[in-house]
This record gives C-alpha cells, structure tokens and sequence, in this order.
C-alpha cells in the first residue's frame, strides 16, 4: 500500500474525511479506501442529498407481512460503517409488521404499503424534492416461487398519517409482464422473502 499521491485531485480532503492512514494502490487514483471516506454517513451529499446505500427485506411470516431496513446486506447488520442508515426514520434491522400506510396510520420501522397501492411500498423520510430525485432499487434475491418480481424507485406525494408530502418508495411490477406486483401473502408465501438492494440520494 502506497500514501496517497499528492497530484490527484482533492486527496487534502479525502484524507481529512477518511483520517489518518488513508492509503490505496498508485494507479487507483481513488481506491476503495477513499472511496469508503468519501461514503462515511453525512461526508457525501449533493445539494442537499445524502448518500445512502441499504436494504430493505420483505417476508412472510406464517401469514403475516413484516420488514425490516438493515446497512450490510451480508451480515445484515450496521456492520459497515459507510451502509447507515441516517436518513429513513426509525429503521431498523430486527423484523417488524408491515402496516398498509395510509391517511390515518402511520409508518412502522421505517416503512408501510400504501393503502390503495399495493405494489408501492413508501419509506419514512423526510420531505422530498422530485426534482432532486437519484434513487435505485434492485430486486437480490426472491424465494416466493410465484412470479419474481422488479422495483423501481419514485417520488411521490402521498397522504400518510394526515401529512401530504414527497417521499421515497419503491414500485414492484411483474418481472416478466411489467403488471403491479402486489405486495402481499400471494406473492409471498408463508416463509419466503424479497430482498431489496436500495442505492440513493435522500434529502
């Protein structure tokens, strides 16, 4: 491992976010560790976005919908510090029911289905700005056996808890036919999961 060049561009504050001992390859101008610096929780943000990369699962647990919003996909826990979650309120890795969001209830562990849009499944953040919108979802992994299914992020005010506003959220369609993949105990047997990998800006 070799220290930083001195030449490359903007190293004084890669290794001022990183700390000492930052370190990568000559010919990797930013290597994974400065990479890492520049992905710490509230070093990387554009305009008012940060940065976040999580995950979120969806499983079925003897007929009940429950989720849960993690950092490491892998081990499924904040292991890595440049995965936390900051910006999507009260999410949390341990399993919690999934509520169907709507004018009268509330977010639980992050998240809910939209009431009347079964395919959607919105985040608890705070406002956002569709114009500012960079989010990006991916379908890992899905045990169901139905029809797998693909995700798309979006913005989108909705009514939930009686405050109309911009969030994030995720719409899943069928992998094959492009129709509303609904959220629910069809499309996810007892025991089976969908595991979502989510990359973004959120303000």
């Amino acid at each position: 491992m070799y220290p930083l060049k001195r030449s490359w561009p903007n190293v004084d504050l890669i290794q001022r976010l990183a700390g000492p001992g930052l370190h990568s390859p000559p010919e990797e101008a930013f290597g994974i560790s400065a990479t890492e610096a520049l992905m710490r929780p509230g070093n990387l943000a554009i305009d008012g976005q940060h940065f976040q990369i999580f995950n979120l699962k969806i499983n079925n647990n003897a007929g009940t919908l429950r989720h849960k919003i993690y950092g490491n996909f892998d081990a499924e826990s904040y292991g890595s510090w440049h995965y936390k979650i900051r910006r999507i309120t009260d999410a949390t890795r341990a399993y919690v029911n999934t509520p169907t969001v709507a004018a009268g209830v509330d977010f639980l562990g992050g998240g809910g289905i939209m009431s009347g849009v079964a395919n959607t499944f919105v985040f608890d953040v705070a406002r956002q700005d569709p114009g500012k919108f960079a989010f990006m979802a991916r379908v890992d992994y899905y045990s169901g056996n139905v029809s797998r299914p693909r995700v798309y992020g979006q913005s989108i005010a909705r009514n939930v808890f009686g405050v109309t506003m911009p969030r994030i959220e995720l719409t899943f369609i069928n992998d094959m036919t492009a129709a509303a993949w609904n959220i629910n105990t069809t499309n996810i047997p007892s025991g089976t999961t969908v595991g979502i990998r989510c990359i973004g800006f959120i303000a």
